[in-house]
């Protein structure tokens, strides 16, 4: 059955002139039963241009949507809409954040952010809704916004398909909090060195310095522990200051 869907697919898309149903029925096609989307891509495009100036706007969603799926996102760039208003909006939404991240358009993403935060929380579909939260949730990782990641995690529906952002963000959430606390909790200690050390004497001295060693030593402790557990994987995964 796949074979014949794709022998009809190549009919279609070769043909010299294409309807946008036909199109879509094409495109549709490959997306749900392809896996080597590249080797279509060519013929796809060719299909394309031979749309009318209309017709091409109508199938703007299907050009994201394969492009996406072939992991070519600069060519996808092109295709996100300036506005998600359209019935697949949610969805254009999600590829268009994705898109940004992989290409590491960061002005994009903060410009963006107001508009992913309501789309994740007003989409009717809890698959669309689950994937909005866990993509949001992974960029306040990077940030540094741990509250923020957590709750975004946490409100992914179960029956979406993001068991992983589920279980384990809230965990990574709190992972780079406490990270980020040990970090605060070296300064601290600095700040107590320099501020105290010069301004005591040569005995109370010896013995303050005696605390701030094992002090530094308990918080050198919980960050490696908690850095091994993580992993260097994971690590990554979080933002830089916490690494």
């Amino acid at each position: 059955m796949k074979r014949e869907a794709l022998r009809l697919t190549r009919r279609i898309l070769s043909q010299p002139a294409i309807t946008v149903a036909q199109f879509v029925e094409a495109v549709g096609t490959l997306l749900s039963t392809e896996n080597s989307l590249g080797r279509w891509r060519k013929r796809v495009e060719e299909s394309y241009a031979r749309l009318s100036p209309r017709g091409r706007h109508h199938v703007g969603f299907w050009m994201l949507s394969f492009y996406y799926s072939a992991h070519d996102y600069r060519a996808a760039c092109q295709f996100i809409p300036k506005r998600f208003k359209n019935p697949y909006g949610m969805l254009e939404l999600g590829f268009a954040w994705d898109i940004w991240t992989e290409l590491g358009d960061e002005k994009a993403l903060e410009k963006h952010f107001k508009i992913m935060a309501a789309g994740a929380t007003g989409a009717d579909a809890p698959e669309t809704r689950g994937a909005l939260l866990a993509s949001l949730g992974d960029y306040c990782l990077r940030k540094g916004q741990w509250k923020m990641a957590a709750d975004c995690f946490r409100e992914i529906p179960s029956e979406s398909f993001h068991p992983h952002h589920a279980v384990l963000g809230p965990l990574m959430a709190l992972a780079g909090e406490l990270l980020a606390t040990c970090g605060t909790a070296r300064e601290t200690l600095s700040g107590f060195q320099k501020r105290h050390d010069p301004d005591l004497s040569s005995s109370l001295s010896k013995e303050l310095s005696s605390d701030y060693r094992k002090i530094g030593q308990e918080v050198a402790a919980f960050t490696s522990g908690f850095r091994r557990a993580l992993g260097k994987k994971r690590l990554k995964e979080l933002n830089q200051a916490t690494a």
